[in-house]
């Protein structure tokens, strides 16, 4: 037989467990799931001079064969990196084309590979990076920009500001500074 006291207090023994799982439960759902990887990489030099001596249709360039003549340029890679989505510029809402492209699994048959983008460039102390040294992601955002581009940081603004509402992206991004550094 038990006694009356010890129900009690096995009673409020479970009523403590049980508000310490709901509040540990409210706690992981409120934690933020999406951890972005931020790397910023360097245009190698060569590329660069290279890039800015090519004639024709920039935005064509830049989408099919990555001449970046001006910024920003968005490059959107799904995370097997098969190419999403490309952007010249800013325009506004272009995070809706994001949202619908990266979750429908879109491709853009026409936009570059990253691996060809990741030759071009180099880390900030000046080694070569590619696709099997990147982390792994949900979806890899690519920004070429410039110091002193305002159009440049409401691009990555606005890409935040979307990423904000997707708790379930892991995103990385791949900043990539055309300046030339001596």
């Amino acid at each position: 037989m038990t006694r009356p006291g010890r129900a009690d207090d096995i009673l409020k023994g479970m009523r403590v467990l049980f508000f310490t799982c709901l509040l540990l439960g409210w706690l992981v759902a409120a934690w933020p799931s999406a951890h972005a990887t931020e790397i910023e990489l360097i245009q190698r030099p060569e590329v660069v001079v290279a890039q800015q001596r090519m004639v024709g249709n920039v935005r064509a360039q830049a989408r099919r064969e990555g001449i970046i003549r001006q910024v920003p340029q968005l490059f959107v890679y799904h995370t097997d990196f098969s190419p999403a989505f490309h952007l010249d510029g800013h325009q506004s809402g272009f995070t809706r084309n994001i949202e619908l492209v990266v979750d429908r699994f879109r491709r853009a048959r026409s936009v570059i590979g990253l691996d060809t983008l990741l030759e071009r460039a180099k880390t900030t102390d000046g080694q070569p990076i590619t696709l099997s040294e990147l982390p792994p992601s949900d979806v890899v955002l690519v920004v070429y920009r410039s110091r002193q581009c305002e159009t440049c940081d409401r691009v990555i603004a606005d890409l935040e500001q979307w990423l904000e509402d997707r708790d379930d992206l892991e995103p990385l991004w791949l900043i990539i500074s055309i300046d030339r550094r001596t």
